[in-house]
């Protein structure tokens, strides 16, 4: 609905809350730093112990190593917010095409993930 309204709808916003595999821990981002409280209240409501949030490189889980960040911490109940420093003052250009090479450079993975 984004190319209808300009914006996400709610249900972008909905999904990014939900957890139906219960993980310990949730990470998300917002593109507005006021919603970073509401998202932290409504993962309580859900039953979320322990989340971070902040506002993510156009609300994409990104942060930028050239901004402070605000960190919004969710556990066990309570809210808390750090701020984490910029690494670096150098501006860098936004990639226009991701490129696969860098990660295939890393060499082969290993899978190590079991079924239960």
């Amino acid at each position: 609905m984004k190319h209808l309204l300009g914006l996400r709808s709610p249900v972008n916003t909905l999904s990014r809350l939900l957890n139906p595999l219960r993980a310990a821990a949730s990470l998300q981002s917002v593109f507005h730093p006021a919603y970073a409280r509401l998202h932290q209240e409504a993962d309580n409501v859900l039953g979320q112990a322990r989340a971070l949030v902040f506002k993510g490189d156009s609300g994409e889980v990104e942060i930028k190593p050239q901004a402070d960040t605000r960190l919004s911490l969710l556990h066990d109940g309570h809210l808390d917010e750090l701020v984490l420093p910029r690494a670096t003052t150098q501006r860098y250009e936004s990639v226009p095409s991701p490129r696969v090479e860098p990660l295939r450079d890393c060499g082969p993975v290993e899978q190590t993930m079991t079924m239960a």
